[in-house]
Formats: structure tokens, sequence, C-alpha cells
């Protein structure tokens, strides 16, 4: 039996809040490993942690960041999803984008 309570990463994140770097919430929430955090650091695509206290040695980041963190990381996968499909739509002559069936395709050719 475990000596702690497992983390609910179902529950909403907490702006105010402060959520350590090594914590099981901030990992959980940022779906990767210490080392390839300290890479995407290193590289400036996540912002780096902040200290607890000026004297001290935790840092981490605020929920409103770790929130920010996540509306960025749906944007990007949203905006790449939406890239795919238009890249696979074909374009149709006339600028025509709805599905044409078989009795509008007869309609538009008695009409011309």
């Amino acid at each position: 039996m475990p000596r702690t309570k497992p983390f609910d990463l179902t529950q909403p994140l907490v702006p105010h809040f402060f959520y350590r770097r090594h914590g099981p919430i901030a990992k959980g929430v940022i779906g990767l490993s210490d080392t390839q955090i300290d890479e995407k650091i290193k590289n400036g695509e996540l912002d780096p942690p902040v200290k607890a206290f000026e004297d001290g040695r935790a840092t981490g980041w605020f929920g409103f960041q770790l929130i920010e963190i996540q509306e960025q990381r749906l944007a990007r996968a949203n905006a790449a999803a939406t890239a795919e499909a238009t890249a696979k739509a074909p374009a149709r002559p006339g600028g025509v984008t709805h599905k044409l069936t078989k009795t509008a395709a007869k309609h538009v050719n008695v009409t011309l």
C-alpha cells in the first residue's frame, strides 16, 4: 500500500497555487520527463520555473503558467490539425467547396 495518496490529475489547476518543478502535478500537466523538461527550457520552448522564495531552492510554476502552457499546446495542436485537414482537402474547380450529389450534378449539367 502506498504511503501517500495518489495525485488526482483530473482536478483543475488552481491559478494562484505554486506547483513544484519536480512535483507529480507539474510533470503530469507538462507531460514530459525531467530531462525533456530541461531540454525544452534550454530551447526556450518552455518558460523556466520560478523560485518559490528568493533564498530557497524550490522552483516551479504557478497554476496560471501551467494553464497557459496547456492552452499554447492545444492551440498548436489545433493549428496543426487544421493545416493537415486543409492540405488533404482536394480543391474543387470554380471554388465549390461542398460535396456535389449525383442529382445536383445532373441539375448543373442540364442548366448549362
